[in-house]
This record gives structure tokens, C-alpha cells and sequence, in this order.
């Protein structure tokens, strides 16, 4: 049998009280201390109900003509009866109604419809009153409208006996104009002939909060973050599931982006229910989930991910059109969390993107068990975002790669980032990179090599004033909110030209929202920023982008170029993307330029600049620094 948590058990009793008052029964010292004297009051009321007859009986035809609500009275919504109807006015509501600020307790007459609700709740939402006829549609009207269908829906499978409880979390509106986020969880409490239906339940105030997602109301990464914390702290076994949404994007495209958040509202409340007494489910950015339960083996999590898979394929709905998705999954178990939780979410992305890039789907299960190369690459990224989230940043460090003309000279050089451990040696930017962009903590690690960058090139830009150095742009430090001024506060602190910089945005930055993309980008180059779309050519966005924004140079990528000698289809893109750079007035840099037959069939179509291991391969700061103490401009020689 399954346990009762104190609240649960309280309700059992109001329960009790309500059918059978003779029968009904508390054990005080099973209550949690803060519930003890809510306990003591429903059985005092208990012992007098016990000498009445069963409160079912009392109001069996339904009440008298009388206490049966005007037509006026039902309009307003607010309504007073003259008696008790079945128990709704008595100690127990007020007792249990009371025992908490931010837990409103509600009971409803199924028969006459007529309601009690907590005297805070209604002073809260602003409500005709504590007794209430058509309660249902007057709180209706508080719910936020894109919620009001997962309430319905959820209440109707409740009555009609699909489901034993309604649980369902939503945005409802206060009198003051806000909204809250509410959970509901109710009881449909039959009759059987002997008296009502009594549906009663309790609605929890998150109050107007950062750690809920407003889209799914479920708790958002903030509040997941925080629960790792507390779960480390106390040593707690934790059993994490992320599930990503393949191809998310198809849905948005097809139905549009109201309803794509809507099916997301409807596949988050899907998991809330799959999670009832079992764990716990967050909402991380863009499509991903979180479910943690307490340490369950690989058979428990990879039947859970069935589980929310189904749910996915099959449960739903737009309308009567059935919506399938498709999903990818990630899981890490631990005994203890050892690592920083911030190391823990960034190793579900990383397990979360094998899932989708890998195996088709199937689930990727990690655990502290692990050894070898899977234990070695936990480690690897705990350390390397504790040197991030600690702000030394140790082990990271600079390399510059050379942009150079077509007679070597030298113009410009790319920073490239990489760290560096006494256990790991050199780990290369693809191995953390990826891991790490999912990360919050990769906007501080993106400002310390702006800065490290700025820092160390500044003495040769002050004595070669044509020399730019570029630097790498993700679209997740696109994304927030501070970006534009603290690249200007970083470039004002170091007293670096501003001419001298150019940010290199990648194909990716097509996902940030267009309004947002274009309002930094202009804010930043009207301080003389310049701006280049680097791997040009990858996705499918690239001439929308050199359309629509308004980039000074873009990048070739190097996958163009690899096969160039031999390939004309490589030849004609490269040719015709040159062009129509040229008609844009945008200059062009072509990278992986690597042995002199390449160089020789890209120089044909006369881009700008050039930048690959035939001129140099990435060289530290000193090497670059050497290139400039001769006078002059710099000239890497190229051996033919």
C-alpha cells in the first residue's frame, strides 16, 4: 500500500468525515509536527459528527427550496447558504484552509454546485466570495488562455472517470494583474447514493517566480540547478532522463509557432502526469526535458524513456489532429553527485546529442560506475567547467591562426581557444566546445576570450593599425541579454579599436530570433564593430543571412574546399558565392587553403584574404608576435 504524505492523509480523513463520520479515524502522531494541530481540530470535529447522524444524509434531496441559490445569486457568482451544506462551512475547511499561505483548499457540492474556497485565495484572485456557485467557470476565467484547454481536458477526464485525481499546473491571473503559477491537484470523492459527489483539492501558489517555464509551467533549468544542488548537499541518489524533441522544427513550420508551444505545453503536462509519485520533471531550453527519481538501474530508466516515447508518438493532439514526435535520450545516475551540477547538466546535452547524432535515438546511459573513455570524459568536462564557474579560467588558453593575402602578408589572425591539463594534456575545442555551448557558464568563457584576445593583440595592432583579429561568436552568447554591451564594456576597458575587431558568427546564429540578431549586430557595428558570417555555406540559411543582415566579410568554409581541385561542382559554388559576394560589397576570406594546387584554383576567382596550413597552422602568441619585430609588414613565404 502505498504511503500517504500528510496532506494526503488529512484529506483521507475529511473524507471519512463526510461519508462515514462513525467509521472515520486520524493517527496524529503520523502527521508531520507543523500538521499536528490542524489534526487535533478535525478530531474534535470528528467526535461530534460521531454523534449526528452520517453528514450524507443530511442533504440527500439536494436541500431545501430555500437554500438553493437565487437565479440573481448565481449570476453574481457569490453566494452564502443558509445552512451547511454537507460539511463546507464547518472546522475542518476553516482548519485545513488555514494551515497555509500559499495552499488554498477548495470543496464543491457536485450536486448543487456550490462551492467553498479559502478566504486567501479569494482575497489573492480577487473572487466573488469564499462560498461560490459555478466555481468552475468563474476560476476559469482567472486561467491564463493558452492553459484553459490542459485544465478542461484535465478536469473532464477526472469526471468522467479516466483519471481518479486531477493534477495540472497553470499561469492564473491576481488582482493584481499578474500571473501565477498554480498546481491543482483534486479529488472527486463519490457519493454512492448515500449522499453528493464532493470534489475537493488543494491549488499551490508558485507565485510569481523565476525557476517556472511560463510555456509549460513545469519547472524551468534554474530550478533544476538548484534541486541538483540540493540533492548533492544532503548526498541524495539521483536518476536524471533527458528527452530531446527531434526535427522540432518541422512542427513549428507546419502548424506554426503558437501551436508549436502548444504542443509542448501538451507533451510537459504528458510528462507531469507520467511523473506522479515517481519524480520530479523540468523544462530545459528550447525542446529538452529533465524527469529525475531517486537511483533506478538501466532496465527502470531505459522503460521510462519507452514510456515518454510513446507518450510522444502516440498521446498528442492539435485539435483532432494527432501530432507525432520523436524522441532522443540522455541518462546519468549517480550514487552521489560529486561533480558541479552545472558539469551534470552539461553531460546530459553531451549524452542527449549522441542520442541524436548517433544512435538514431536510442537512449545514452551514463553512471558513476563508468570507466574508461565514457568516466574520462565525465572528469574531463567537470574540470573544465569548474575552471569556468570559479572565473581563473585555468588551463584555457589562446592560439592565433594567420589571415593572410594572396602574396602572404599578413592581415589579421583568427583566435582560436583550447585548454590544457597535467592529466588530460591538450584537449582541442571540438572535444569541450559542443559540450559547453549548451552551458550557461559558456557566456563567461566567451567574454574571457574576447578579452584575453583583445589583451594580448593590442601591442601589435598599435603598431600595424591594418592588423584585425577576429573572434568567435556562438549564437548562444547571441541570445543574451547583456551581449552587446558587454562586448563594447570589454573593449572599452582593454582601449582596443573597435575597428580592429571582428566578430565571427556562425551558421547557427540563424536560430536566434531575427529582431534580436539584427539589433546587435547593428548596435555593435555602429560602434565600428565588424561583423563576419564564419562557415558560410554550411546550412541552408547562409544567403538568407548574407541577404537580410549586414555582414562586412564572410568565411568560405573548408569543406568547399577539399575537394576543389578535382571537384567543379565545388568550383562553380565557390565562384558563384565569391561573386555574389563581390556584388554585395562583402570581402571574402577562404579557409582550409592547404597545399599550392588548392591555392592555385581558388586564386582564380580573386577572394580577398585566405586562411589555412599552407600559410600557417595556429601558432601561440609569441610565434605571432615574432611576425611583426621585423619592419614592415609581415610575409609568410609559401613553398611551392
Amino acid at each position: 500500500m502505498k504511503k500517504l504524505n500528510g496532506e494526503e492523509l488529512l484529506f483521507e480523513y475529511v473524507r471519512d468525515l463526510i461519508y462515514a463520520p462513525q467509521e472515520a479515524s486520524l493517527e496524529i502522531d503520523k502527521l508531520p509536527e507543523n500538521l499536528h494541530r490542524l489534526g487535533e481540530e478535525l478530531c474534535l470535529l470528528g467526535e461530534g459528527l460521531r454523534h449526528q447522524d452520517a453528514l450524507a444524509h443530511q442533504f440527500a434531496d439536494g436541500g431545501t427550496e430555500e437554500e438553493k441559490p437565487s437565479e440573481e445569486r448565481r449570476t453574481e457568482g457569490a453566494w452564502r447558504p443558509a445552512a451547511d451544506m454537507i460539511g463546507l462551512g464547518g472546522r475542518a475547511f476553516e482548519a485545513f484552509a488555514e494551515s497555509s499561505d500559499e495552499r488554498y483548499l477548495f470543496m464543491c457540492n457536485m450536486d448543487t454546485n456550490v462551492s467553498r474556497w479559502s478566504k486567501s485565495i479569494v482575497e489573492e484572485f480577487g473572487l466573488p466570495g469564499e462560498y461560490m456557485y459555478d466555481a468552475g467557470n468563474i476560476w476559469l476565467e482567472c486561467i491564463h488562455p493558452d492553459d484553459r484547454e490542459l485544465y478542461l481536458q484535465d478536469l473532464n477526464a477526472v469526471f468522467s472517470g479516466e483519471k481518479q485525481n486531477h493534477d495540472v499546473t497553470y499561469r492564473a491571473k491576481n488582482k493584481q494583474g499578474n500571473y501565477i503559477v498554480c498546481t491543482c491537484k483534486g479529488y472527486l470523492l463519490k457519493g454512492d447514493g448515500l449522499g453528493p459527489d464532493i470534489f475537493a483539492g488543494t491549488i499551490y501558489n508558485h507565485g510569481v517566480i523565476d525557476d517556472v517555464d511560463h510555456v509549460t509551467s513545469l519547472y524551468n533549468v534554474y530550478k533544476f540547478m538548484e534541486t541538483l544542488r540540493k540533492c548533492k548537499a544532503v548526498k541524495q541518489p539521483v536518476n536524471l532522463l533527458v528527452v530531446g524533441i527531434s526535427q522540432f522544427r518541422r512542427i513549428n513550420n507546419t502548424y506554426g509557432y503558437i501551436c508549436g508551444n502548444q504542443v509542448l505545453q501538451k507533451f510537459g503536462q504528458k510528462l507531469r502526469e507520467l511523473m506522479r509519485n515517481r519524480g520530479m520533471v523540468f523544462r530545459l531550453n528550447g525542446t529538452k526535458f529533465v524527469l529525475m527519481t531517486e537511483i533506478a538501474g538501466r532496465e527502470e530508466t531505459q522503460s521510462l524513456y519507452k514510456e515518454a516515447s510513446d507518450i510522444a508518438r502516440n498521446e498528442l493532439y492539435l485539435g483532432e489532429s494527432r501530432v507525432s514526435l520523436v524522441l532522443c535520450g540522455g541518462a546519468l545516475s549517480f550514487r552521489k553527485i560529486e561533480m558541479e551540477e552545472t558539469a551534470v547538466l552539461a553531460e546530459l546535452e553531451y549524452a542527449l546529442g549522441i542520442s541524436k547524432q548517433e544512435e538514431q535515438g536510442e537512449l545514452v546511459y551514463f553512471d558513476d560506475t563508468l570507466h574508461g573513455s565514457a568516466r574520462r570524459k565525465l572528469e574531463m568536462i567537470d574540470a573544465i567547467i569548474r575552471s569556468v564557474l570559479y572565473k581563473d579560467f585555468s588551463g584555457f588558453y589562446l592560439m592565433y591562426q594567420p589571415q593572410v593575402q594572396i602574396d602572404g602578408t599578413v592581415i589579421g589572425a583568427e583566435a582560436l581557444v583550447r585548454w590544457k591539463d597535467d592529466v588530460w594534456g591538450v584537449v582541442p575545442p571540438i572535444e569541450f566546445i559542443p559540450i559547453l555551448e549548451n552551458d550557461r557558464c559558456f557566456y563567461e568563457l566567451g567574454l574571457w576570450i574576447l578579452q584575453t584576445a583583445l589583451a594580448s593583440t593590442k601591442p601589435i595592432v598599435q603598431n600595424h593599425p591594418d592588423f584585425k583579429i577576429s573572434v568567435n561568436v556562438s549564437y548562444r552568447q547571441l541570445e543574451h541579454v547583456d551581449f552587446k554591451t558587454d562586448v563594447i564594456s570589454i573593449v572599452q576597458k582593454m582601449d582596443f579599436p573597435p575597428q580592429n575587431l571582428i566578430l565571427e558568427l556562425t551558421e547557427h546564429c540563424s536560430s536566434v530570433q531575427q529582431t534580436v540578431l539584427q539589433e546587435n549586430l547593428d548596435y555593435l557595428r555602429e560602434r565600428g564593430i565588424r561583423i563576419a558570417a564564419d562557415d558560410f555555406g554550411t546550412g541552408h540559411s547562409s544567403l538568407a543571412l548574407l541577404r537580410d543582415l549586414s555582414f562586412d566579410s564572410i568565411k568560405i568554409d573548408r569543406k568547399f574546399i577539399a575537394d576543389i581541385v578535382v571537384n567543379p561542382a565545388d568550383q562553380y559554388i565557390l565562384k558563384s558565392t565569391i561573386q555574389c559576394a563581390r556584388d554585395f560589397g562583402i570581402s571574402v576570406c577562404v579557409e582550409g587553403v592547404e597545399d599550392v594546387e588548392t591555392l592555385e584554383v581558388v586564386d582564380s576567382y580573386k577572394p580577398n584574404t585566405y586562411q589555412g596550413f599552407l600559410f600557417s597552422r595556429p601558432i601561440m602568441l609569441s610565434q605571432l608576435e615574432r611576425l611583426f619585430e621585423a619592419p614592415g609588414s609581415p610575409r609568410l613565404v609559401v613553398e611551392a
